[in-house]
């Protein structure tokens, strides 16, 4: 039972960091590497990691630097609104045709609902030029 902690916490530690969540010191994975391995088969919950991909039709909004999302924060290049009941506030959202960017789930609006995101723009002018169009996602819970 021991060993299986231990290997949780390993794989627990090794996701957190591989996500940028948490940063490791450098002597981490020699340390770890010392464990005494076992047969352990392990099984994490469904829920450990959870992706999802969706085609969603995607459009565009700016706002005044007044302006604060659902979530209470000043929107920004990243931001998205989703409708909570497809996209939980706070996931966050790859945007196949912006493969370097990771997107957080922080807005909502009253046109947005179902399989649609909008992506906040810095101006007015980027988010009207950027349109309405297909795109896939994926989801990260």
């Amino acid at each position: 039972m021991r060993s299986q902690i231990k290997i949780i916490r390993a794989l627990s530690v090794i996701f957190f960091v591989f996500t940028g969540v948490i940063s490791t010191p450098a002597n981490f994975f020699h340390k770890e590497a010392e464990i005494e391995t076992t047969s352990v088969k392990l099984s994490l919950p469904k829920s450990f990691f959870r992706l999802l991909e969706k085609e969603v039709l995607a459009t565009a909004y700016s706002s005044h630097k007044q302006a604060k999302t659902a979530v209470g924060v000043t929107p920004k290049w990243g931001v998205i609104a989703v409708d909570p009941k497809v996209i939980p506030l706070g996931s966050t959202v790859t945007i196949f045709d912006f493969p370097q960017k990771k997107f957080i789930a922080l807005d909502t609006g009253k046109k947005i609902k179902g399989n649609r995101i909008d992506i906040w723009f810095p101006s007015f002018a980027l988010a009207k030029n950027f349109g309405k169009r297909k795109m896939k996602i994926l989801i990260h819970f």
